[in-house]
């Protein structure tokens, strides 16, 4: 998988130190978990393994974002069971915030998720606070179907952040495109 300016990857265990710095950067985590850190174990024995768990030839699972050969943070496709329908994510170190890189990475996976993987339903959920994340959102033509409360059941189960804390005194929003909008 490529785009214009960035090239894609399956994350391998070599990925540790750049993953872990990522997501003990209080700035990339602060509408994610509220900022808080995770200890280097914590990370190795139950986060890696979420990273690394989608190594088949789909498109689903985790990809590696590169900048000239440099790790710039993640892009995610995750399928919901047995329906046509999968939820995309993405995660960038601060220095590649601004930048465009993740509505590239985010446009590319998109366009390929509907034509290889034939989806008809691709959705995204952010925190209303997060506003960059909002403004990638509506830049590859998501829109704005739900706003939602986080329960503590959620939150547990959530798997691309630990320590996620408490639920916060605001709402998330659900975003969505299908194949057809995309087109």
């Amino acid at each position: 998988m490529y785009s214009e300016r960035l090239t894609y990857r399956r994350p391998f265990a070599g990925d540790l130190k750049e993953l872990y710095a990522l997501d003990n950067d209080p700035d990339v985590m602060e509408w994610i978990n509220g900022g808080q850190s995770i200890s280097l174990d914590q990370f190795t024995n139950e986060q890696l393994p979420v990273y690394l768990s989608w190594m088949d030839e789909s498109l689903f699972g985790f990809w590696i974002i590169e900048v000239s050969g440099e790790f710039a943070g993640w892009v995610s496709l995750r399928p919901f069971d047995k329906t046509r329908t999968a939820s995309i994510g993405y995660r960038l170190k601060k220095s590649a915030w601004g930048m465009g890189y993740a509505t590239e990475a985010a446009r590319s996976l998109l366009e390929l998720a509907f034509k290889r993987e034939r989806l008809e339903t691709v959705t995204a959920s952010t925190y209303e606070r997060n506003v960059g994340s909002r403004r990638v959102l509506a830049k590859i033509g998501m829109r704005l179907v739900r706003r939602f409360r986080m329960t503590e059941e959620d939150l547990a189960r959530q798997d691309t952040s630990l320590n996620a804390g408490e639920v916060w005194d605001l709402d998330d929003l659900e975003f969505q495109i299908t194949a057809s909008d995309f087109n």
